[in-house]
């Protein structure tokens, strides 16, 4: 009977890696989606072949934290060998180091991406010119296509004090520009040379 379930558990845990792969694939989390197919694999299975890819943001998080997690795990490996004798204490500092700055700098990613506004994909246009507005970006999106929105919606989230963005009348084309260079344009061109989308107080 024990060696039954010892068998069930291993051809689970086997099994499980299918839909892990498959989301992990699609951006999203190797470990978490494993543990979800090796317990409930016939529902993770077909869940995970319908689910849409992660979007971009999602994406990098998600190799972010991947990537943590095995300096992590390469830290504590690191210590168990050094323990058996096979690396010299030189050799364990200085592999020892170059893990913990590997770490420090996913922390510093995720410090510097608290500071900028998340723009979701999922969340309606309004919401995100709505919440930008409350950080002090004025927008006019009016007339814009959703992906000419969206796309100023990313450049307005990261947008400095003093700066704007412009969509040029002639080319179309969207940008940064500082109010100044905008101001130095209108001033010998006119109004209609390029409409103004947003500006930061």
């Amino acid at each position: 009977m024990e060696e039954n379930f010892g068998i069930i558990l291993i051809v689970a845990a086997i099994i499980g890696l299918i839909p892990a792969t498959i989301a992990y694939k699609k951006g999203y989390n190797f470990l978490g989606w494993w543990f979800f197919g090796f317990g409930l694999f016939i529902v993770a299975l077909p869940y995970a072949i319908v689910m849409k890819r992660a979007d971009n943001e999602l994406l990098e998080k998600t190799k972010e934290d991947n990537n943590f997690s095995r300096i992590v795990s390469d830290l504590a490996n690191l210590k168990a060998i050094k323990d058996t004798g096979a690396l010299s204490e030189e050799a364990y500092e200085a592999r020892e180091s170059e893990l913990k700055q590997q770490l420090q700098a996913i922390e510093n990613s995720r410090q510097k991406e608290q500071k900028s506004y998340y723009v979701n994909s999922e969340i309606d246009i309004d919401t995100h010119v709505e919440n930008l507005k409350n950080m002090g970006i004025e927008m006019n999106v009016d007339g814009l296509t959703d992906d000419e929105k969206y796309t100023i919606i990313k450049m307005a989230s990261n947008l400095e004090s003093g700066n704007v963005i412009i969509k040029h009348s002639v080319n179309k084309k969207i940008e940064v520009q500082s109010l100044i260079q905008y101001q130095d344009w209108i001033k010998h061109y006119g109004e209609k040379i390029m409409i103004l989308i947003a500006s930061k107080k």
